[in-house]
C-alpha cells in the first residue's frame, strides 16, 4: 500500500464521486482467495437528523447485541456532539470559540484536544490546504493554536475561531464504532455511516469483508455504473467534492468555497484521518495528493478532476474485490449499445404535512417476463420500513441483498435522476430489448405511489413521461447518448 505515486490521467470515470455500499467482500490490505465464510444474520439502524445529515448502522450478529451497539453509538454520537459542534452555541467548541484568550492556555476535554490537534497535524501535513483555522474577512491570520498535551490545553489567539467540521465527524464515526464494540463484544462486524464517512469492521453481511463502491456521480446520481469496488475489512472510507453537497469545500486563502475543486476518495485506517484528507486532496494539485498519500501507512486515493481525469495512488487497485469488474462498463463484448443509457428523471414533491418525513423511493429495472435486471436507486434503509415499497420488496427485495448504506445527501424535496447504463445487478451486460422501468415511492405518515412504463432500448432514442401522483412528482425516462 502507498508507493510511488502515479497519475492515469487518460482514465475517465465521470465527474465527482461519492460512495456505496454493499453487503459482501474481501479485505482491506488484500484480498482473501479463499471461499468467505457463510453469511451472518445482520441488522440495519438508520436515523435522520444526526449531526445535521443521516446515520446508517449496519451490525452483524444476533438482535440483542445489535440492539445494545447501536444504543451505545447513538450515545456516543449525542456525547461528542456537545463538545464537537460548531453548530450548537451550548458545545464545548463553541465556548473555546467565544472565549476571550488573551494569550492564555485554555484546559479543554480529551475528544476536543484530540480533534484539534488531528486538525492542525493534517494542515502541516497539507501544507495549509486543510485548515480549520478561522478569522473574519479581511483580516490577517493570526499566530498558530498552541496545544500542550500534558496540560490537555489549548491556546487560541484573540480572533481566530476553530472550524473542525472536515475532521470532527470522521472522529465522532470512529468514537461510535469504539463505543459498539465495546457494548457489544460479541458482533461479528460493524458498520457506522454518518452523512458519508463510513467506518467499518469485521465480517460483512454476507460474510467476509464489507464492499465499498466508488461511483461516478456528476449530477448527484447514485446510481451512475461503479467505477470501483473496494474491499474493506477494518478501515473507513470517505469522499469530498462539489458536486455531493454543494459548495462546502473552503479555500484556506479567503475562507470562501472553493472553486472547481476535485473529487476525492480517501482510505485509510481510520474515518478522521480519510474525511480530513479527502478534504484536503480536492484542493491540492493532485500529483501533490498522491506523494501524500503514498508517504502514508495504509491509504489510498483516487482523485477526480472536474474534466473526467483521473489519479489513483499505487495501491488503490489492490483495495478492488476480485468481482469489482462486473460493475464497471467496459465490456467490449456487450450487445449494449456503446455510449448509450437510460436516465430516470424522478421528483419528490413538496407536501405540506406535519411530521413531514422524506419518501422512501425504489428504482427497478424488469425484462418483459418482469424478471429483475437491475435494481437501481434504494433511498432509505432502515430495514423495518424497506418493505414499505411493497411492489418492489414484494416481488424483488426480499429475495435479493439490498444495500447496506448509500453515501449520499438526503433527498428533500426536488429534482434528481437514476442512471441505466446497461450493467445488471449480477455485473454482466444486458441485451438491447424491451424493458419496464419502475418506480415506487412510499412515505412515513403519508401514501404510497407506483408508477412505471415500457421503453425499448436499442440503437434508436426512446422517451417517455409520466404525470405526478401523490407522493411522485412528474417522471421522465429517457434513452440516448450517456448524459
Amino acid at each position: 500500500m502507498g508507493g510511488p505515486a502515479r497519475s492515469r490521467g487518460s482514465r475517465t470515470m465521470g465527474q465527482s464521486l461519492w460512495l456505496r455500499s454493499l453487503s459482501a467482500g474481501a479485505g482491506i490490505a488484500a484480498i482473501a482467495a479463499a471461499a468467505a465464510p457463510a453469511a451472518a444474520q445482520s441488522h440495519r439502524f438508520h436515523d435522520d437528523h444526526i449531526l445535521g445529515t443521516s446515520l446508517d448502522v449496519v451490525a452483524v450478529g444476533g438482535e440483542g447485541s445489535a440492539l445494545v451497539a447501536v444504543a451505545a453509538a447513538r450515545a456516543e454520537i449525542a456525547r461528542l456532539d456537545r463538545i464537537l459542534s460548531g453548530w450548537r452555541d451550548d458545545s464545548e467548541l463553541s465556548g473555546l470559540n467565544r472565549r476571550v484568550a488573551d494569550g492564555a492556555a485554555i484546559p479543554v476535554s480529551d475528544d476536543l484536544f484530540g480533534v484539534v490537534a488531528a486538525a492542525e497535524r493534517w494542515r502541516a501535513a497539507s501544507d495549509g490546504v486543510f485548515d480549520a483555522r478561522r478569522v473574519d474577512s479581511g483580516r490577517a491570520m493570526p499566530d498558530a493554536v498552541v496545544l500542550d498535551p500534558a496540560a490537555r490545553s489549548v491556546t487560541r489567539p484573540d480572533g481566530l475561531r476553530l472550524d473542525l467540521d472536515g475532521v470532527a465527524k470522521g472522529w465522532i464515526v470512529d468514537a461510535a464504532v469504539a463505543a459498539a464494540r465495546r457494548a457489544a463484544p460479541d458482533l461479528a462486524g460493524l458498520m457506522v455511516d454518518i452523512g458519508g464517512d463510513v467506518r467499518c469492521w469485521g465480517s460483512g453481511p454476507a460474510g467476509g469483508c464489507w464492499r465499498i463502491g466508488v461511483a461516478s456521480a456528476g449530477r448527484m446520481d447514485e446510481t451512475a455504473p461503479a467505477a470501483a469496488v473496494l474491499a474493506i475489512a477494518d478501515g473507513a472510507v470517505a469522499s469530498s467534492g462539489s458536486a455531493a453537497r454543494g459548495g462546502h469545500i473552503l479555500s484556506p486563502a479567503d475562507g470562501r468555497p472553493a472553486a472547481r475543486p476535485h473529487a476525492a476518495t480517501v482510505v485509510a485506517g481510520s474515518t478522521a484521518d480519510a474525511d480530513a484528507l479527502a478534504t484536503a486532496f480536492t484542493l491540492l494539485p493532485p500529483e501533490r495528493s498522491l506523494r501524500i498519500a503514498a508517504g502514508l501507512p495504509g491509504v489510498e486515493a483516487m482523485i477526480v478532476a472536474d474534466d473526467g481525469r483521473t489519479w489513483l495512488t499505487d495501491g488503490w487497485d489492490g483495495l478492488t474485490a476480485g468481482d469489482a469488474g462486473m460493475l464497471r462498463s467496459s465490456d467490449a463484448a456487450s450487445a449494449w449499445p456503446a455510449g448509450q443509457a437510460l436516465t430516470v428523471g424522478y421528483q419528490i414533491p413538496k407536501i405540506e404535512a406535519e411530521n413531514y418525513r422524506a419518501p422512501y423511493v425504489a428504482i427497478w429495472v424488469t425484462d418483459e417476463k418482469r424478471q429483475l435486471v437491475r435494481t437501481l436507486l434504494l433511498l432509505g434503509n432502515e430495514a423495518r420500513w424497506l418493505d414499505s415499497n411493497y411492489v418492489w420488496w414484494r416481488r424483488y427485495g426480499r429475495k435479493t441483498e439490498g444495500l447496506d448504506a448509500m453515501t449520499k445527501p438526503s433527498r428533500q424535496p426536488g429534482t434528481y435522476s437514476a442512471v441505466w447504463d446497461g450493467t445488471t445487478d449480477d455485473g454482466a451486460r444486458a441485451a438491447p430489448g424491451r424493458y419496464l422501468i419502475h418506480v415506487e415511492a412510499a412515505r412515513e405518515h403519508g401514501g404510497h405511489t407506483y408508477q412505471s412504463a415500457e421503453l425499448d432500448l436499442g440503437a434508436e432514442p426512446a422517451e417517455v413521461s409520466i404525470p405526478a401522483k401523490e407522493e411522485l412528482g412528474a417522471l421522465t425516462m429517457r434513452y440516448g447518448k450517456t448524459p
